[in-house]
């Protein structure tokens, strides 16, 4: 079978790779001038840089069984160290509270005690400890479900910036079962998410490493993109970038695909591309479906990479920079203070950002990264 794959991100790589997996003849068709999509890394300042993601979560099987498959398993590092991560409430910035994952405390005390969130959003969000189950067996979107269980200082001050920023849309737009489906797992076997977890956090506290869900590789996640395009090509596949498709075509024998210079025809075509893309390809052959991904679901926001090179720098300046950046636009800031390179990511809900170069040290390095987009 002939096999073509459109885009050549992560997506179209793991794609491909399951389609060469089943003994598919494959051709991958990547319009820009590099794979790996919004996956780039590259070496600065002696330090590893992520333009785009910088980890991902174990508890989603797909990816770490990829990148056994790919024998990267003796790569995987938990991200942990001087990562610190800040959020923006009530005209300041407040650091993460220890212990506090995406959305929920596993240690009391921490959370009980910050400024991220008023009196009443911690009274409000105490209640989950005695609501009774509130999921039926339809899914539901997370900022819906967090909002009756939790309250909505919740939602706004922790689960839109920390998982509408891994997104790209607000918690109101994504699915529980697709995106946090371990939210479910939790009422269903705790009743309230603040006690399932709680009792993650002392759990995690017995058990070395099972802490912190996010992992990465040791030399970045574009090592996973260039060992997957390895193995790709050493099992026959095909893989060419510069090949914008402008066009599909049905054919007896399956699917034309117009390129700016050239054809070709295939058994089956995968869509890894975003959805206008996807959209502009359907549109003659599936206009239905074309029309829904060109509904305007696009999430924008700006991410920042910040490389501040001085061994001495504390703290404050990083943070002063951010807060002038974008004033009430910031979302959330990432401070990796890693010397002697500090690394800062703040993400933007806004295209316009204004940085106050006064604010930089010498030798600084600002550069915007890429726009969120779904």
């Amino acid at each position: 079978m002939r096999l073509a794959v459109i885009g050549g991100g992560i997506a179209g790589l793991a794609a491909a790779w399951e389609g060469v997996q089943q003994g598919a003849d494959v051709v991958l068709l990547e319009a820009s001038d590099r794979l790996g999509g919004k996956i780039l890394t590259e070496r600065a300042g002696g330090r590893i840089v992520e333009h785009g993601p910088d980890s991902f979560v174990a508890y989603r099987p797909a990816g770490l069984a990829l990148i056994r498959e790919l024998g990267l398993e003796d790569q995987i590092i938990a991200t942990h160290g001087t990562r610190k991560v800040q959020l923006r409430s009530r005209g300041r910035m407040h650091p993460l509270p220890d212990g506090m994952g995406m959305v929920l405390p596993t240690k009391m005390w921490p959370f009980i005690r910050t400024g991220i969130l008023s009196p009443w959003d911690k009274v409000r969000a105490g209640l989950d400890l005695v609501l009774p189950r509130l999921l039926g067996s339809e899914d539901v979107a997370i900022g819906d479900f967090l909002g009756r269980r939790l309250g909505k200082g919740i939602v706004r001050k922790f689960a839109d910036p920390m998982i509408g920023g891994i997104y790209g849309a607000t918690v109101e737009e994504l699915s529980l079962d697709a995106v946090l489906p371990s939210l479910r797992v939790s009422e269903r076997d705790h009743r309230s998410l603040m006690l399932a977890s709680l009792a993650q956090g002392r759990s995690a506290r017995v058990t070395p490493g099972a802490g912190s869900p996010f992992r990465t590789l040791r030399e970045g996640l574009g090592s996973l993109v260039e060992r997957l395009s390895e193995a790709l090509v050493a099992q026959g596949a095909e893989l060419r970038t510069g090949a914008d498709v402008r066009r599909l075509e049905r054919v007896t024998a399956g699917t034309r695909l117009l390129l700016a210079d050239d054809e070709l025809e295939a058994d089956a075509v995968v869509l890894a591309t975003g959805p206008a893309g996807a959209a502009r390809l359907l549109g003659e052959t599936e206009p239905e479906a074309a029309a829904a991904l060109a509904a305007d679901i696009s999430s924008r926001g700006l991410v920042l990479d910040v490389l501040i090179n001085n061994a001495g720098l504390g703290a404050g300046g990083p943070l002063n920079l951010v807060q002038e950046a974008a004033g009430q636009g910031v979302r959330a800031v990432l401070n990796e203070t890693d010397k002697p390179v500090a690394k800062h990511h703040c993400r933007i809900p806004s295209q316009r950002c204004c940085l106050h170069n006064s604010l930089l040290p010498l030798g600084s390095r600002v550069r915007p990264s890429f726009l969120l987009r779904l």
